[in-house]
């Protein structure tokens, strides 16, 4: 059997993945024999967000905004039972943090995410976590889908690179493309969608020899000007250090996006706490009407 013919059984199965299992799909991929796997170090000089829904409370601990010690739904990169941490960071210095934060919120709201058609107009209360990186993260890069790397030089050169350097394994190159466009999969209508990125993500963490246990890949919701990175708990110990915490008032209206900062706070390295005062910027807090202004202006 060809790997073609071993992707194809892979694609129909992606169109019902409630009739098979975890176990099966992990299995299967082992069976791909991809031996080259696409690499970089992630610059330690980039700051990764996680937004996450504030619940109507301040939160007191940045574990609250961390990841879940115990996931009961697939996610793109983890299976139930088996957490990660998820972020997202710029594709180059340029890259306008508003937007970034905007697409997160997209990736976080879960009526954004799956049914915006719904919404005409809303407002929800997120926290941010900003954390720093201590040192270059190495990461498993899935960046084969052109359209949302073509405004990223670093990455496009990391995909003509990967092509070039292993154009003797077409069909590692193969299902590298094929686990990318899984990934930049903007159609979520139910959990088990997240099952075949998920056993991929898990297989190659498991299974690289070089013991990387994070990936990388594009957000589809930022249109590849940002990036979104799955690491384990372990990474996310070893390379990220918590700076700071904001929360916001996120007004959406006809898909447009717009923020007012609330409160913010430093983070205690040693406990992890946090207590949010009143932002001092002299722009947050702008109110409601204010915002909405502004929207109908956008």
């Amino acid at each position: 059997m060809t790997i073609n013919d071993k992707l194809k059984i892979l694609n129909k199965h992606k169109n019902d993945l409630d009739k098979i299992s975890f176990n099966e799909l992990y299995s299967f991929i082992g069976e791909l024999g991809l031996k080259n796997l696409c690499c970089i170090n992630l610059s330690n000089e980039i700051e990764i967000f996680r937004a996450v829904p504030s619940e109507e409370q301040d939160f007191e601990n940045i574990k609250r905004i961390s990841y879940n010690p115990n996931p009961t739904k697939y996610s793109r990169a983890n299976r139930i039972g088996f957490p990660m941490f998820y972020g997202a960071f710029p594709s180059e210095k340029k890259c306008d943090p508003v937007k970034l934060f905007g697409a997160n919120c997209f990736e976080v709201i879960e009526i954004l995410r799956n049914h915006p058609k719904e919404l005409k107009q809303g407002k929800v209360n997120l926290t941010l976590g900003i954390w720093k990186v201590k040192a270059k993260i190495p990461a498993i890069s899935l960046v084969f889908n052109d359209n949302l790397v073509k405004n990223s030089i670093d990455f496009l050169e990391l995909q003509n690179s990967y092509r070039n350097s292993f154009n003797k394994y077409p069909d590692d190159i193969r299902i590298m493309e094929f686990f990318s466009e899984e990934f930049s999969k903007a159609e979520i209508q139910k959990n088990s969608d997240y099952k075949l990125s998920a056993a991929f993500s898990e297989f190659v963490i498991k299974n690289n020899p070089l013991d990387i246990e994070a990936i990388i890949y594009p957000s589809v919701r930022c249109g590849g000007e940002g990036f979104n990175i799955a690491m384990t708990p372990r990474y996310v110990k070893l390379f990220l250090k918590p700076d700071k915490v904001l929360t916001f008032d996120v007004y959406i209206e006809n898909f447009k996006v717009a923020m007012d900062l609330i409160k913010e706070s430093d983070i205690d390295e040693l406990t992890g706490e946090i207590n949010l005062i009143k932002s001092k910027d002299p722009n947050s807090n702008i109110g409601e009407i204010r915002i909405r202004k502004m929207l109908d202006l956008i």
